[in-house]
């Protein structure tokens, strides 16, 4: 086989930068500082799940139309929707 001379660009052609590397860029950007540790979330009440209050119909309606409600709240939680880590669901050993 006969050995091809390299190929040269036709005249008024852009040379390709297609395998040149860019430089680093100095100074490198900085880098984001680690996230702290903030306060414990709350633990969502197992009872309710965090819906602590809710209101039930009693079926009838005021004078004025509106119907009459009555709130229930949430016994382990007492209408807050979370707990601490000490109260859990069931008895201890």
């Amino acid at each position: 086989m006969a050995h091809k001379p390299p190929s040269t660009p036709p005249p008024g052609a852009v040379p390709s930068n297609r395998n040149r590397k860019e430089p680093p860029s100095w100074p490198a950007p900085p880098r984001p500082a680690p996230a702290r540790p903030g306060p414990p979330r709350p633990r969502i009440c197992p009872a309710c799940d965090g819906f602590a209050s809710v209101a039930i119909t009693t079926g009838g309606r005021n004078a004025r139309g509106h119907l009459r409600t009555i709130t229930a709240h949430c016994p382990t939680c007492h209408g807050s929707g979370i707990t601490t880590r000490h109260s859990r669901e069931g008895a201890r050993a």
